[in-house]
């Protein structure tokens, strides 16, 4: 029951998403952390740069993503994931 809970929690309740990410992730459907889930934070990432027709800061959207589905703070992502995380989301360093 406890981890349905936790899939069904608003994204805006996760950390890294304040009231403009979860404004924006809302306008692509995406508004509970089973939602984000599915998605994927490269999916998600790509979906909000097509709506706001322009790229999107890495580390404030992308790494935000992964890191709420993490449970931690996006800084603490290691250069491993944040480059994994670029890749899936088709970003040339």
């Amino acid at each position: 029951m406890e981890s349905r809970l936790a899939a069904e929690r608003s994204v805006t309740e996760l950390k890294n998403i304040g009231k403009v990410l979860g404004r924006r992730l809302a306008a692509i459907g995406v508004t509970t952390r089973a939602d984000l889930e599915a998605m994927g934070a490269p999916r998600g990432y790509r979906r909000l740069c097509s709506l706001e027709q322009q790229g999107l800061p890495v580390c404030y959207n992308l790494y935000s993503l992964q890191a709420a589905l993490d449970d931690r703070d996006w800084r603490s992502l290691d250069d491993t994931t944040k480059e994994r995380l670029r890749r899936a989301a088709g970003i040339e360093d």
